[in-house]
Order: structure tokens, then sequence, then C-alpha cells
């Protein structure tokens, strides 16, 4: 939900949408693989996609 949130506000900034997809990607990624560790690396994105998208808009 966060990242779906966080997408569509960060188009305005150059590359700062590549944290956000790369963490849907890894979603997608753990659930097809079925990994625990590639979903805590997916949601250690998240933390990061908006860590990027609340200091892109200060």
């Amino acid at each position: 939900m966060v990242i779906a949130v966080l997408m569509p506000p960060l188009e305005a900034v150059l590359f700062a949408n590549v944290v956000t997809a790369a963490a849907n990607s890894a979603f997608g990624l753990a659930l097809v693989a079925n990994d625990g560790l590639l979903a805590l690396v997916a949601f250690s994105l998240t933390g990061a996609g908006l860590f990027v998208g609340v200091n892109a808009f200060l």
C-alpha cells in the first residue's frame, strides 16, 4: 500500500521512483519463489522508498 501511494508523486523527481519499483519487483519475486529473505529485502526497499519519498519533497 505504501508503494502504491508513493509511486505517483515520485514521478516528478528524476529517478526517485526506481527504489519503489525495485521493491515492487522484489515483492513479486518473493511471492513466486516463496522466499522469506527476498520478502525482507522487499520490506527494506519499501522503507528506503519511503525515506526517499519524504526527503524528496522536504
